[in-house]
Order: C-alpha cells, then structure tokens, then sequence
C-alpha cells in the first residue's frame, strides 16, 4: 500500500468557535495576534479522522504534532471574549495538497 502525505496551509483551515460536525477539535497553545489577523498555534485532541473537501480520509494522532491556523476576523471569541491558551476549537480544512511520501513530489 502506497502512502501518502497531506500538506493543509495556515490560511486552509477554516475556524469554528462551536462544535462543529465533522470538524477536528483542537486545544489552543497559543495565539499571536496580527492585527488584522491572529495564528492559532493547536494540537488535535483527540485520534481521530476527518473528511477532507475532496474526500481523502485523514488519521490523526493526538497531540502528536502542532497545527498553525490563521485566523481572520472573529471565530476566536466566543460570547465577547477573547480564548486562550488552553481552550477548545473546531477546524476544518477548506484545501488539501498531497505527496508522495517517498519522493515528497507533489501529486
């Protein structure tokens, strides 16, 4: 069986402020704030999979490794307040990129 790698930028995460269906829970380690914009550095939760727009099916490891997502406009608060370190959010991805995991080429 071939494997692959799946490569989702900070910006192609799309961020919930609730539970979400399908979506990946992820705790808060931090967030730097732009301006404008904020990166919400996270780790999954939970081993999970997860659906991606285009179908690929994605196991996930807990805590394993670290997601950055950049965050415009408002999902990081949640009843006028700002989260933290160490709350919860929902996140999907909106595209995907795929590797061969041998070559690292671009499929």
């Amino acid at each position: 069986q071939k494997e692959y790698q799946l490569g989702i930028r900070s910006e192609d995460w799309e961020v919930h402020s609730t539970e979400t269906p399908g979506a990946l829970v992820v705790e808060i380690e931090q967030i730097e704030e732009l301006g404008s914009e904020a990166y919400a550095y996270c780790h999954p939760v939970e081993s999970r999979g997860f659906a991606t727009r285009d179908t690929l099916a994605v196991r996930l490891l807990r805590g394993h490794f670290m997601i950055t997502c950049r965050v415009r406009g408002h999902p990081l608060m949640t009843k006028g307040r700002r989260r933290h370190a160490g709350e919860t959010l929902w996140i999907t991805p909106t595209r995907t990129h795929h590797f061969d995991a041998e070559s690292g080429e671009r499929i």
